[in-house]
């Protein structure tokens, strides 16, 4: 009885080692992977992206070109508060507090950081109105790159074991499909990204940064 207690502890031991080395070897693996997304992001879209947001930017008068050169400004501190606002959701949540409790407590905040991202839209109306061929161009010169991004980017998730989000069925309601439209040109309008630096392993885990940033518009 003695030896099955001995031998039960040391598989108990044996289980919990492998575990810890199999959770130890995830971490490593998506670590890479992030470092992977952002290097693609780097070497492959930026240079497209910034290509195109500049030869936009070229055709826009002075007030235009000031107007965007503000608003972007100010979507850049939206993104830092949303970032800051996740981390301090997942603070609670490592500090026990659970996810309703989460959501009323930090529901103020972002109810508030969605009222001054709908300011900010809406102040793109007038560049909207004026450059409309030139936008559709540009985004369409974009979207011819968006699809092999898409497929390279799945790979990078896949090798490394990555979450990877379902991919939702489009609706074809108009109003849906209208809101798809000003979500993208929006995003199109107020991308402001400076050239990225070569990424560590250890960086930050918000790795659906660059996918919400060029690809947000095409979902609903």
């Amino acid at each position: 009885m003695k030896n099955l207690g001995i031998l039960s502890l040391l598989l108990f031991v044996f289980i919990s080692a492998d575990v810890f080395a199999q959770e130890a070897d995830l971490k490593k693996a998506k670590k890479e992977g992030r470092k992977e997304l952002k290097e693609h992001y780097r070497t492959v879209m930026y240079p497209i992206l910034k290509e195109q947001h500049s030869t936009f930017d070229a055709k826009l008068d002075a007030s235009s070109l000031a107007l965007l050169g503000e608003l972007r400004a100010e979507n850049n501190i939206i993104k830092a508060d949303k970032k800051a606002l996740k981390k301090e959701k997942k603070k609670m949540a490592k500090d026990g507090m659970d996810e309703e409790a989460i959501k009323a407590k930090t529901k103020p905040k972002q109810k508030a950081i969605r009222d001054r991202k709908k300011e900010i839209v809406a102040k793109l109306q007038p560049v909207k109105d004026t450059y409309a061929d030139d936008i559709d161009r540009a985004i369409a010169n974009l979207d011819k790159y968006k699809k092999g991004w898409k497929d390279e980017r799945l790979k990078i998730r896949k090798k490394h074991g990555m979450k990877i989000k379902e991919k939702k069925e489009k609706s074809d309601d108009p109003k849906k499909v209208e809101a798809r439209r000003n979500r993208k040109i929006a995003a199109f309008l107020l991308w402001d990204r400076q050239e990225p630096k070569a990424p560590k392993a250890q960086e930050s885990e918000d790795d659906d940064a660059e996918e919400m940033e060029i690809f947000g518009g095409d979902e609903d």
